[in-house]
């Protein structure tokens, strides 16, 4: 009974850090790229964050992965990091975070509708397509006051740049989970 509840309690910490550190992206990242050219501040984060994983994954032991595993790694981190959060960055320079958060809710479900067309064999379950919705509305039900921003023509450079970036992330999860086989349908 008690490794039950130090697993929820575990389960429980985890997903308030994931709430906290995945929900305040948009706007730190919006607070950096008024300090820094967008890609300077990507860039720079990435370079923090590199080092800083390595070290966390050599004091638990870990070894350095094969260079398939890199490779693969590096493929997804370019889709995801370099295109997905970078062009992010660069589209909320002249965009709100909330405008951002709203696009960004739809990567699950752009990545379940890529890997339906990858694998067949996964597909939604009912609770997850509710899930999926319920998601995305609670993020727009947040943000309903930047939905209006949708229509400002001077932010559509941006807004389709976010809906890219959103696409380019939702590939690398993909391709890192499946490999090189991922985007290559049989």
């Amino acid at each position: 009974m008690n490794n039950t509840k130090n697993s929820n309690l575990l389960a429980y910490i985890a997903l308030a850090t994931v709430c906290i550190l995945w929900g305040t992206t948009y706007l730190a990242l919006r607070v950096g790229v008024t300090q820094f050219p967008p890609f300077l501040f990507s860039t720079l984060r990435f370079l923090m964050a590199g080092p800083i994983l390595i070290g966390i994954m050599l004091l638990l032991g870990k070894k350095i992965p094969s260079g398939k595993v890199l490779f693969n790694q590096a493929i997804g981190g370019l889709m995801m990091c370099t295109l997905g959060i970078s062009i992010v960055g660069w589209a909320e320079v002249s965009v709100t975070s909330g405008v951002a958060a709203i696009i960004c809710s739809m990567m699950p479900i752009w990545t379940i509708l890529i890997n339906l067309f990858v694998t067949r064999e996964e597909k939604p379950t009912p609770l997850i397509i509710i899930g999926l919705l319920m998601g995305l509305g609670g993020i727009v039900l947040i943000f309903s006051e930047h939905l209006i921003e949708f229509y400002k023509t001077e932010y559509t450079k941006s807004i389709i740049a976010i809906f890219l970036a959103n696409l380019s992330w939702a590939i690398g999860t993909v391709w890192t989970k499946k490999g090189v086989q991922a985007l290559i349908p049989s």
